[in-house]
């Protein structure tokens, strides 16, 4: 059989180029490489904790829909730096930070977590994951440098003190 495209002939077993070399089909496995992975991690921390922290934060926007949970006394303006954000997403009419969840599972600090905005916007207890300089924000002890935490220390230093 021959491969006209590639110059190649095949026959019982042997591969002939062009060139008239002989090579043995056990010596010219193919190679892959693409490293045999758990289904369920694909080399991640856990993608079970990340589908139950999202399942957690869902039953809070819920909760806080309803008015049992407390929701952040400036979410709005929370919600408005993020929308001229880099990394916003609209997706169906909705503001993501960064890509959906499902959408992109995984992902780095600087992509944004997947979220609603207007959901983590009101959490008492998230952060923008970004900086004022658009680098991935840090929080070392209680001190962190995100948008949100900076816009505040910045409106609570410039506010009148009585």
């Amino acid at each position: 059989m021959t491969i006209p495209h590639f110059g190649y002939s095949y026959a019982g077993g042997c591969i002939q180029t062009q060139a008239g070399q002989h090579i043995h089909s056990s010596d010219h496995r193919p190679m892959s490489d693409n490293k045999p992975m758990s289904c369920f991690t694909c080399g991640r921390r856990s993608l079970f904790a990340d589908l139950s922290r999202a399942a957690a934060k869902l039953a809070g926007a819920r909760l806080r829909g309803v008015g049992a949970l407390p929701s952040h006394p400036r979410w709005t303006s929370r919600a408005s730096l993020c929308e001229f954000c880099p990394i916003r997403v609209i997706h169906k009419g909705k503001t993501y930070c960064g890509k959906p969840l499902l959408a992109q599972i995984d992902r780095g600090p600087a992509e944004g977590c997947g979220c609603p905005i207007t959901e983590k916007a009101k959490d008492p207890s998230e952060h923008c994951p970004l900086d004022s300089r658009h680098r991935p924000a840090v929080m070392s002890g209680n001190v962190c440098n995100c948008k949100w935490c900076g816009a505040n220390a910045e409106s609570s230093a410039a506010a009148p003190r009585s």
